[in-house]
C-alpha cells in the first residue's frame, strides 16, 4: 500500500514533468525511505510522539539510540529473570522429589522400628519359659568391667560381678526364666546351701532398657502420623533408629 502510494505521488510530482516540484519529490522520497524501513519508521514514531507531547521537533539521534538500547537491555533482563525463574522452579521440583523419596524411606524405617520393638514387647508379655541349666564357665566380660559372662549348656548371658563366685561358678545349677520367642533371659535362680537366690542378668533388655523401647515406640508412632511434615518424620525416624542402635550396642 505504501509502495503503491509512493509510485502514484512520484509520477505526479516528478521533476521531469515540472521542475518546480523537485522539493516535493525529495520529501516524498525521504518519507518513503522512512516508512519502508521498520527501524526508521519506529524511530519516526518515537519522534512524532515526543513532538505531540512536547511540541518540539528537535530530537538528537543519540536519544533514539539510548531508547533502543534501553529496550534491548530490558529484553535481556526479562530473559535473564525468566531463566532464573525456570532454574528455581526446576530446583524446587528436584527438592520436592528428593523430600518425597526421603519421606518414603523414613516411613519404611519407622515401620521396621515399630514392628521390631513391638515384637520384643509382645515377647516380654507372653508367658515366660523356665529351663534348668548348668553353668559350664564364668569369665570376665569385655563389654563392661562390672560384669561377667556366664555360659551354660544352652545359654550365655551377663551377670553382675557382685554375685560372688562362691554362689555362681562352674557346676552351679540355675533355674532360668527366658522369653518364649526370642529366648532372652529375664531372671535366674540359684540354690546355694539352703537358700535360693534370685537375680536379674546384667544389661537385661527387659530390666534396664524398657524406657528405650517405650521411646522407640512413641517416636515411631509420632513419625508415622507426621508424614506431611518433612522435618518431623525425619527427626522421629533418626531418633528412633539411634535409640535402637544404642540398645543393640549396649547389649
Amino acid at each position: 500500500m505504501i509502495k503503491r502510494a509512493f509510485r502514484r505521488l512520484a509520477l505526479l510530482y516528478h521533476p521531469d514533468k515540472d521542475a518546480s516540484t523537485i522539493n516535493k519529490f525529495q520529501e516524498i522520497n525521504e518519507a518513503y525511505s522512512i516508512l519502508s524501513n521498520n527501524d526508521k519508521r519506529k524511530d519516526y514514531d518515537i519522534l512524532y510522539q515526543k513532538y505531540i507531547e512536547k511540541k518540539n521537533i528537535s530530537f538528537p539521534e543519540s536519544e533514539i539510540k539510548i531508547k533502543r538500547k534501553k529496550e534491548t537491555d530490558k529484553k535481556k533482563e526479562d530473559e535473564r529473570k525468566r531463566k532464573i525463574r525456570i532454574k528455581v522452579h526446576l530446583r524446587n521440583q528436584e527438592n520436592k522429589r528428593k523430600k518425597k523419596k526421603n519421606i518414603e524411606y523414613a516411613t519404611i524405617v519407622l515401620i521396621i522400628n515399630f514392628l521390631f520393638v513391638s515384637l520384643i514387647i509382645i515377647d516380654f508379655l507372653l508367658p515366660s519359659e523356665y529351663i534348668n541349666d548348668k553353668v559350664i564357665d564364668r569369665y570376665a566380660s569385655i563389654k563392661s568391667p562390672l560384669s561377667d559372662i556366664v555360659k551354660t549348656n544352652k545359654l550365655e548371658f551377663l551377670i553382675s560381678k557382685r554375685i560372688g563366685g562362691h554362689i555362681i561358678n562352674r557346676g552351679s545349677n540355675l533355674k532360668i526364666e527366658i522369653s518364649r520367642s526370642l529366648k532372652i533371659v529375664k531372671s535366674f535362680r540359684v540354690k546355694y546351701r539352703t537358700k535360693i537366690y534370685s537375680y536379674n542378668p546384667y544389661f537385661s533388655l527387659y530390666v534396664m532398657f524398657p524406657y528405650i523401647l517405650l521411646f522407640v515406640i512413641i517416636f515411631s508412632v509420632l513419625g508415622l502420623i507426621s508424614t506431611k511434615s518433612y522435618d518431623s518424620i525425619m527427626g522421629f525416624a533418626i531418633s528412633s533408629s539411634l535409640l535402637l542402635m544404642i540398645l543393640v550396642l549396649m547389649l
